[in-house]
């Protein structure tokens, strides 16, 4: 990686746990740019330069846990979003239940969602189906994350992962 990159990626890194923090102290909708630059140490244009939004940026830090995940566990690269690891995605989110519950709490769920479509596809297409495949899962993945998430993470990754892909995937199921 090249300096710059990890320049970039270290701003970005303080930027995000900046607003974590100030996320821990008052809801997301107070939370201005100015305190987040002041806490993270970087000018505002600095800020602009690298985040559009507070959503982005919870989803820039979404997917640096997740790198780190796969890195830390020895996962694949590849595929990462299938039947074959769902169990390994549903224990990724537990790990970080005190953020998602945070995230859920200001209402930021599409931050969740765009960390999962980005990581499954970080690449356009020109291919329709592709594309549609791709939102698809992503759509299904998030909301089997978000009904886990309202019922409190009653069930364990794999009780989660074995419904999936044993009791669903497979089987018709009824169009209403």
């Amino acid at each position: 990686m090249s300096r710059k990159n990890k320049s970039a990626e270290f701003i970005n890194d303080c930027i995000a746990d900046a607003l974590l923090q100030l996320m821990e102290e008052k809801p997301i909708a107070k939370i201005t740019a100015q305190e987040i630059t002041d806490l993270a140490g970087v000018g505002r244009a600095t800020f602009f330069r690298h985040f559009r939004s507070k959503d982005e940026i919870l989803t820039y830090k979404l997917i640096r846990l997740w790198n780190q995940w796969v890195i830390d566990h020895n996962l694949s690269q590849e595929g990462h979003f299938s039947l074959s690891n769902t169990e390994d995605l549903l224990a990724f989110n537990l790990s970080i239940r005190p953020l998602i519950c945070r995230i859920y709490d200001a209402g930021m769920q599409h931050a969740i969602y765009m960390a999962f479509y980005q990581v499954m596809e970080p690449y356009f297409s020109f291919e329709p189906l592709h594309n549609y495949t791709n939102k698809f899962y992503a759509y299904g993945v998030f909301a089997l994350l978000d009904e886990w998430i309202k019922r409190d993470f009653a069930e364990t990754p794999k009780q989660i992962a074995d419904i999936v892909v044993h009791q669903i995937v497979g089987k018709d199921v009824p169009v209403t």
